[in-house]
Order: C-alpha cells, then structure tokens, then sequence
C-alpha cells in the first residue's frame, strides 16, 4: 500500500502543535517565574536600600563623633546643661596671654562653643525624625552648623551628654533613619571626651 506523503505532513503537524492544557501550564510556570524575579528584585531593592542609608547613618554619626571628641580634647573648660542636652566648651585664644587675670595664660575661656540636641528626649525612632545635633563654634554670633539634621534619639536611660569628672563628658546617642522602607536603620553612639588642657578644680 502506498502512503501518501501529504497524510504524513498533517500528521506531524497534528503532533506537534500545544493543547490548551499545556499552554496553561506554560504560562502558569512562566508567571511563577516572572513573580519569583519580580519579589527577587523588591527584596534586593530594600536590602540595597537599606545598606545605603545604614552607611549614611554610620557616616554622620561618625564625623559628629569626631568633631566632638577633637573639640573636646582642645577646651579648657566643660560643662553639661541640667537636661544633658547641651555641652559648653570654653577656650583661651591665646595662651602667652592671661586675659582673666588669675596668674594664669593658660585657663582662659576667650571664646565659648556648644553641642546642642535639639528636639524630643526619647528612644522612639518614629518621632526622632526632626531631632537634631547642633554646633555652634563660637556662642553669640551666627554660624551654628547642624551636624545630624534628623533621627537624633537618646539611649535608653541617658542624657545625650553627661559630665564625667572635671575632664571628660561622657556622649551617648542613636541616630536612625527614619524611612521606614529601610527598616529604621539605625546607629548607637557611645563614647567618652576627654580634655587635655582642664585642670583640676
């Protein structure tokens, strides 16, 4: 008996074609895929987020650290407001000249600076968003720079600032990114400043 070849044809083409069930389960399969890149790619978005703003937080909290601690070490006089929100710092200008007139150049305070918290006391990361740290490198004339502009909170049980003994201020301070898209990241701060050039009362 002889074939026909165009019977063959069909026949493979018959064979070769989708059924309604299998192009359902294709597309189910490819929406699963899709949907596994898509949760991928937001998790991946807020993890890289989040890395930024925790290494923006460390930052910041690291340059007023330091600018604290240098200041710190230079001042001849420290002192801690009641509420541990603001630390004085004097210092002499010009130590060859005794400006106060005690018989001594060297404990002069020519000239004043602060570290200012300002805004809310408290731990709760939700309302530390307008909290700030300010300094003011010489009280009484304009040129305050803010040195944390937003995220300042206290840690749990302490002032922000608080005196050691004549020489050194303990500082103690969180800072967190209050978006809440990256977790709150966040930072703790604590650290102690001492003076070299206080002398003991």
């Amino acid at each position: 008996m002889k074939c026909s070849g165009h019977g063959l044809n069909k026949a493979k083409r018959i064979r070769s074609a989708f059924t309604l069930l299998e192009l359902i389960v294709a597309s189910a399969c490819g929406v699963l895929v899709l949907g596994s890149f898509m949760v991928f790619l937001l998790f991946a978005r807020v993890s890289l987020s989040g890395i930024m703003a925790q290494a923006m937080v460390s930052d910041t909290a690291a340059h007023a650290i330091a600018l604290m601690q240098s200041r710190i070490r230079l001042a001849d006089y420290i002192a801690v407001d009641s509420t541990g929100n603001t630390l004085t710092l004097g210092f002499d200008d010009n130590p060859a000249v005794d400006s106060d007139g005690d018989g001594n150049p060297y404990d002069d305070k020519d000239h004043y600076e602060t570290f200012q918290f300002t805004g809310a006391n408290g731990t709760n990361s939700a309302t530390a968003a307008s909290n700030r740290l300010i300094y003011t490198p010489k009280v009484g004339t304009a040129g305050s720079s803010v040195l944390v502009s937003a995220g300042v909170r206290n840690l749990p049980g302490n002032n922000i600032f608080a005196a050691g003994n004549f020489n050194t201020v303990i500082i103690r301070f969180g800072v967190v990114d209050t978006n809440t898209r990256d977790r709150f990241q966040s930072i703790d701060i604590q650290a102690l400043g001492v003076s070299l050039n206080t002398v003991a009362p």
